[in-house]
């Protein structure tokens, strides 16, 4: 086994810190939980991840923040978010 470089840790520190961090706590503050039975935070961020994907065709530089706003209204309209192709269990 190959021990992890001292860069690996750094950039996924950072990572974490920047992506992941940011938009788990957008998520929280907007509520968002419904998107599967017991999401968890790492199902949510994937499941955004996929939807900011998505909006990037219709709106070039969608962030994760944006999608969590996003989705959020969405949300608000229909009475939960709707997709279940990313957070399906295989």
């Amino acid at each position: 086994m190959t021990p992890i470089s001292c860069w690996t840790v750094t950039i996924a520190a950072g990572w974490y810190r920047r992506v992941y961090k940011p938009a788990t706590e957008a998520i929280r503050q907007e509520g968002i939980e419904c998107v599967c039975p017991s999401p968890t935070e790492a199902d949510l961020f994937l499941w955004l991840e996929e939807r900011r994907r998505e909006l990037l065709v219709e709106a070039t530089g969608a962030g994760l923040e944006d999608v969590v706003r996003q989705v959020a209204r969405e949300r608000g309209k229909r009475g939960r978010a709707s997709s279940g192709k990313l957070l399906s269990r295989r």
